[in-house]
C-alpha cells in the first residue's frame, strides 16, 4: 500500500524523505545518483512533474537518507481537493527500485476530531490501553526542536508510534493544524521525533496532538478478539474467532506435547496444534476456559492424571498415560500405554488401542483392540468388556483378570479374544458372578475362584479348572464335539485300532493270487470285465460240449446199429482199399461249404463243418450265437440263448 504524506493546502510545500539499500540485505547505502520522482494526479497517465532531483538529506550522519520537495502551486497544476501520487525511482548497484507515495490537498477531515477539546489528564489516565494503542491523543509536554518533543501521555514501548501519522492542532490558533510522520519513538521519556518539520504553524507546549497508527489496517488486526469482545452475531469478529478455533484448537481438542510443548495458558494461544501445551494442568485450564472437552496427545508425551478428567477424549498414538488414582467416568483414551488406578462412579469409560499394563478398573470400562500385559483389577463391582483384544505375553503365560476378593457380583464379557487368560477371585464375594469367554486361547479358574460362577465357553477354548469344581462351565456345542471326538480318538488309539490291527491276517501274495482264480464267475459280470468275458467264453463252451455229446450219441448209435448191417452189405473191399478210401477221404477230399438246415439231417461233412465253426469262429450278441462260415463273414447258423450272461439252455435258431 503507498505510504501516505498527509492533506496539505495550495502554495504548501510538502518535504518526503527517502531511503537507498541493498535490496537483498535491506542495509542502508548510498544511491548510484539522486533519487528522483514523478508526481501525477490521481488515475491520469501524464505527469504533472517529471525527473525532478531529491538532495541528499544529513549526509554527513547517514547513508543513503534524501529529501524531496514538492511546490504544491496552482502554477505546478495542482488543485483542491485533489490525491496525488508521488512516483520515486533509487538506483543502488545498477538496480532500479521504485516506490509509491501519495496527498491529498484539502482532504475532508473529520471535524468532531479537529475541533474536540483538549482531554484531561483525568480522561488521559481513565483512557483503556486499547483506546490509547489504536488512537492515542494527547498533548505536547515539552519540545527540544519542531521535530523532537515530549507527550504528556503516551506509551511506554520503545517504537510504539514509528510510522504513525500525527495530527498537531495549534492550541492558540482554532483549526490550525499539522501533520507529520513518526520516525522514532523513546517510550521511557515519551519522546516524539518527527521525520521533517511540518512546516505549517510553530508547534509549542500545550498543543494537542492525535496519533494515528501507521494503517488502521494494522490496528483492526492487531484487536484482540476475547469472548466477550466483537462476538456480536454474523460479525467479522465472531467468524473470526471461529476460524481461530477451528484451525489453532483443530477438531475441537487441546493439544499437548510433554516433550516439546511450551508453557502457558492463554486462550487461542497455547495448547493449538501450532502451540501444544507442555502439562496436563494447562490443558485442563484452557479445555475449561474455552469449554472443550478432548485432548491430543503428541507422541512420545507422558501424562500422570491429577486431575479428575470426566466425560472428555484423550487421542493420540504412542503415548504414556498414568490413571494416578483419579476419577475418569465417561472419558475415553486412544493409543495409549496405560497402567495405574482408576476411580469415581463408573459409567461407560472406553480404551480403544491401547497396551494395557497393570490396571484397576471401574465398572462400565469397555476395552476395544487393546493388547493385554498387565493384570486386570476391577476397583469397583459392575460390568465389565473386552472386545477384539489380544494377550501381549509370550508363550504359556497369561493375563490375568482379578474380580477382586472384596467385591460382590460382577459379570465379564469377553468377545473376540485371541490368548489366554486366568481368572482369580470370581465367586468370592455375594451374588452371582458371570462370564462369558468368545474366541481362541485357554483360561484358567485359580483356586480361589468359588460357586456362585458361571461361565459360558464359545470358541476354540483350552479350559483349566483348578478351582475343585466350583465355577459352572458351560461349553458351547463346537467345544463339546470337539471334546466328544477328543474321547473317541483316545479310545482308539487306546482299544480298538492296535486290536482290530493286531487280528488282521498278513496274506502272502500267492494266497492273494489263488483266491482271485477260485473266485466265482457269476459274482463278476460286469460288463467289459474280464470276469464277463470269461463267463461269457463258459457259456458258449458249455453249448458246444453239449452238442459234441449228442454227435458222440448218433456216432455210438452209428455203430451199434446202422453200421454193422450196412457193412454186411458192402462189397468185400481188401483192407489196403478200404483204408486207401478212407484214407483220400478224410485227408485229401475238401469238405463241401454247404450248411445243413435246421431240423434236417446232413453229411458228416456238414456236421463235422459246423462243429468246426461253432467251436473257432462265432460271436455272441444278447442271447444270439452267430456262428460264422469258414470266410469268417458269413452267417451259417445262429444259436439262441436262455440268458446272456450265463446260458444254462442253447437251441439252434437258424
Amino acid at each position: 500500500m503507498p505510504g501516505y504524506e498527509g492533506s496539505h493546502d495550495i502554495d504548501d510545500t510538502l518535504v518526503f524523505t527517502v531511503r537507498a539499500h541493498v535490496a537483498l540485505t535491506s542495509a542502508d547505502v548510498d544511491a548510484d545518483s539522486l533519487p528522483t520522482f514523478d508526481v501525477r494526479e490521481d488515475a491520469t497517465d501524464t505527469a504533472l512533474l517529471s525527473a525532478q532531483n531529491t538532495a541528499k538529506f544529513d549526509d554527513s550522519n547517514t547513508l543513503g537518507y534524501y529529501k524531496g520537495s514538492i511546490a504544491l502551486t496552482a502554477a505546478n497544476s495542482f488543485e483542491d481537493y485533489k490525491e496525488y501520487h508521488i512516483d520515486i525511482h533509487t538506483i543502488v548497484g545498477g538496480v532500479t527500485s521504485s516506490e509509491t507515495r501519495k496527498f491529498q490537498i484539502k482532504a475532508k477531515v473529520d471535524a468532531i476530531a479537529v475541533s474536540a477539546p483538549t482531554p484531561s489528564a483525568a480522561d488521559m489516565a481513565g483512557a483503556t490501553r486499547d483506546e490509547l494503542a489504536l488512537n492515542p491523543r494527547t498533548t505536547i509536554a515539552s519540545l527540544t526542536s519542531q521535530t523532537r518533543f515530549v507527550l504528556t501521555a503516551g506509551s511506554s514501548d520503545d517504537d510504539a508510534y514509528n510510522g504513525a501519522r500525527v495530527i498537531i492542532e495549534d492550541a492558540v490558533t482554532a483549526l490550525q493544524i499539522a501533520t507529520g510522520i513518526v520516525d522514532d519513538y523513546d517510550g521511557s521519556g515519551k519522546e516524539v521525533f518527527l521525520r521533517v518539520d511540518p512546516g505549517i504553524f510553530t508547534i509549542a507546549p500545550t498543543d494537542l496532538i492525535t496519533i494515528y497508527p501507521e494503517s488502521i489496517a494494522e490496528a483492526v488486526w492487531d484487536r484482540v478478539l476475547t469472548g466477550a469482545t466483537h462476538n456480536i452475531p454474523t460479525s467479522a469478529g465472531r467468524r473470526l474467532r471461529g476460524i481461530q478455533e477451528f484451525q489453532g484448537y483443530e477438531g475441537g481438542a487441546v493439544w499437548i506435547d510433554t516433550v516439546n510443548g511450551a508453557t502457558g495458558t492463554t486462550d487461542f494461544e497455547f495448547g493449538t496444534v501450532e502451540q501444544p501445551v507442555k502439562t496436563i494442568a494447562e490443558a485442563n485450564t484452557i479445555a475449561a476456559s474455552l469449554n472443550l472437552h478432548a485432548f491430543m496427545i503428541e507422541p512420545g508425551s507422558t501424562i500422570t492424571l491429577a486431575a479428575a478428567q470426566n466425560s472428555q477424549v484423550f487421542a493420540g498414538s504412542n503415548w504414556t498415560l498414568a490413571l494416578g488414582g483419579q476419577d475418569i467416568a465417561g472419558s475415553e483414551f486412544i493409543g495409549a500405554s496405560v497402567s495405574g488406578v482408576a476411580a469415581g462412579a463408573g459409567t461407560k469409560q472406553v480404551f480403544r488401542d491401547c497396551l494395557m499394563g497393570a490396571t484397576s478398573h471401574i465398572k462400565g470400562t469397555h476395552l476395544i483392540t487393546c493388547g493385554l500385559e498387565g493384570t486386570q483389577t476391577i476397583a469397583e463391582a459392575g460390568e465389565f468388556i473386552f472386545d477384539r483384544c489380544h494377550s501381549a505375553i509370550a508363550g504359556a503365560a497369561t493375563v490375568t483378570f482379578d474380580f477382586g476378593a472384596a467385591l460382590n457380583s460382577s459379570n465379564l464379557n469377553v468377545r473376540n479374544h485371541a490368548g489366554g487368560w486366568t481368572i482369580e477371585n470370581m465367586g468370592a464375594g455375594t451374588g452371582t458372578y458371570n462370564a462369558t469367554f468368545g474366541g481362541n486361547g485357554q483360561v484358567i479358574f485359580a483356586a480361589s475362584c468359588s460357586a456362585t460362577s458361571n461361565v459360558e465357553i464359545r470358541g476354540g477354548w483350552k479350559v483349566t479348572d483348578s478351582s475343585g469344581g466350583g465355577v459352572t462351565i458351560v461349553l458351547d456345542d463346537i467345544t463339546t464335539d470337539v471334546d466328544a471326538i477328543l474321547v473317541d480318538t483316545n479310545e482308539l488309539q487306546g482299544d480298538d485300532v492296535p486290536g482290530l490291527i493286531a487280528a488282521l491276517n498278513d496274506p502272502t501274495a500267492g494266497e492273494i493270487g489263488d483266491q482271485v482264480w477260485t473266485e466265482a464267475v457269476a459274482d463278476h459280470r460286469i460288463s467289459g470285465s474280464l470276469g464277463k468275458l470269461v463267463g461269457d467264453f463258459e457259456s458258449a463252451h458249455t453249448a458246444i460240449i453239449t452238442d459234441t455229446n449228442a454227435i458222440l450219441v448218433d456216432t455210438n448209435e452209428l455203430q451199434a446199429d446202422d453200421l454193422p448191417g450196412l457193412i454186411a452189405a458192402l462189397n468185400d473191399l481188401s483192407a489196403a482199399a478200404v483204408n486207401a478210401e478212407v484214407v483220400d477221404v478224410m485227408f485229401t477230399d475238401l469238405i463241401p461249404d454247404t450248411v445243413v438246415a435246421k431240423g434236417s439231417m446232413g453229411t458228416m461233412g456238414q456236421f463235422v463243418y459246423l462243429i468246426l465253426q461253432a467251436v473257432t469262429d462265432h460271436g455272441v450278441s444278447g442271447v444270439t450265437d452267430t456262428i460264422r462260415k469258414i470266410n469268417g463273414v458269413d452267417a451259417m447258423a445262429t444259436l439262441t440263448l436262455n440268458d446272456p450272461t450265463n446260458a444254462s439252455d442253447v437251441k439252434r435258431a437258424t
